[in-house]
């Protein structure tokens, strides 16, 4: 029995090393796996906007419903960017059409990687007439009471009327200026300023610094 015991030992260690050898050569062999194709940019769209038209003389904020739209987007009214344009989220986008001539122009929403989707025809800008301004007088006296009144065919919630010195820049800090609260029509007045000139009344819309209406010449004499 002892002499049959090492032999047996040899034999079972014979028999496990060729299955060591195939593990290791099936190892060695096998296919690397198939990295996964990589994805595509999903396709851009744009299915309607809302309003479907705005004045001539100011920017308009409309939001654009599509797909795809992503981070950065640009869109352009006919050649003309659109301002403040806001990627809401996949499907909305918020923007500010520009201030532009009359007549029906594409609206192209524009990804960074170049995808771009149209809707054709789909904004209109009206020639709707400018504001105007009226004022209680066209000579005063300095610290008198001012009044001024004014009407408009579309009015924005950051609309204000401002008294500027005639000549200056509207960027200009303004001697007085009152929002008009979204109204189309309203009377504002104040006192005149103390200093001898001549003064007029702006209307700029949408807080910006830029006018589309002035008053006749108010002038401040003694």
């Amino acid at each position: 029995m002892s002499m049959m015991s090492p032999i047996r030992r040899a034999v079972g260690v014979f028999m496990i090393l060729p299955g060591l050898a195939g593990c290791s050569r099936s190892s060695e062999f096998a296919p690397s796996p198939t990295p996964d194709p990589s994805p595509t940019s999903a396709a851009i769209e744009a299915h309607s906007m809302f309003p479907e038209s705005g004045a001539t003389w100011r920017e308009t904020a409309v939001e654009i419903l599509g797909a795809g739209f992503q981070p950065g987007a640009a869109v352009k009214f006919g050649s003309a960017a659109a301002s403040n344009v806001s990627v809401v989220n996949s499907t909305t986008i918020w923007a500010r059409a520009p201030v532009s001539v009359a007549g029906a122009v594409d609206v192209v929403v524009t990804n960074r990687g170049g995808q771009s989707a149209t809707l054709a025809r789909a904004f209109t800008f009206l020639p709707v007439e400018l504001p105007t301004l009226t004022t209680s007088a066209s000579a005063v006296i300095p610290g008198s009471q001012l009044s001024v009144s004014w009407t408009t065919q579309v009015a924005g919630p950051q609309d204000y009327i401002g008294l500027f010195v005639v000549g200056s820049s509207s960027e200009e800090p303004s001697i007085w200026y009152q929002y008009t609260g979204g109204k189309t029509a309203g009377t504002s007045t104040l006192t005149a300023p103390n200093q001898s000139g001549q003064y007029e009344f702006r209307y700029l819309p949408d807080d910006e610094h830029t006018d589309v209406a002035r008053s006749r010449v108010v002038t401040v004499t003694q």
